[in-house]
C-alpha cells in the first residue's frame, strides 16, 4: 500500500500507569476539513495497542463512504496531527449504542462489541491515565 509522506505506516498507543486490560481509547487522526476520524482501541495488559494503516484506513474509508458529505479523502487531507484520550463510561455507552445502529453495515475492528462492554463493566476513569501516541 503506497501512503502519503504524512499518513504513518502504523501507530503505537500508550497508557500508563497500570492500565486495565481492555482499556478503551479513541485515536483522532485530524483532517484540514471536515469531520476528524477517530479510530478505536483496547491496549493490552502492558497499556500498548499498535495499529496498521490498513486497519484504520479500512475503518475511514467505510466511515466516508457512509457519511459522504461529513468526511473527506484521509489519504489527501490528513494534517499529520494524531491525539489519544481513554474513553469515559458515557462515551463507551454512545459507542456501544453506535455499534447496535451500524454493525450491519461498517466492519468493526475484532471483538469490539464485547471489548466495549468489558470497559463498561470496569468503569473506566480518564484522568487516571496518560496516553502517548507514536506514529511509525
Amino acid at each position: 500500500m503506497t501512503l502519503p509522506s504524512n499518513l504513518p505506516a502504523s501507530i503505537t498507543v500508550h497508557v500508563a500507569p497500570n492500565p486495565a486490560n481492555g482499556l478503551a481509547v479513541s485515536v483522532c487522526f485530524e483532517m484540514s476539513k471536515k469531520n476528524n476520524f477517530n479510530y478505536p482501541v483496547f491496549v493490552g495488559k502492558d497499556g500498548i495497542a499498535t495499529i496498521r494503516a490498513d486497519e484504520f484506513l479500512r475503518w475511514f474509508d467505510e466511515t466516508r463512504f457512509l457519511f459522504l458529505m461529513d468526511y473527506v479523502n484521509p489519504r489527501t487531507n490528513f494534517t499529520g496531527r494524531i491525539t489519544a484520550r481513554v474513553l469515559n463510561n458515557s462515551d463507551l455507552l454512545r459507542a456501544i449504542e453506535a455499534f447496535e445502529t451500524w454493525h450491519g453495515k461498517v466492519r468493526f475492528p475484532a471483538d469490539y462489541e464485547s471489548n466495549l462492554r468489558a470497559a463498561v463493566r470496569r468503569s473506566q476513569s480518564p484522568d487516571e491515565y496518560h496516553v502517548d501516541v507514536m506514529a511509525e
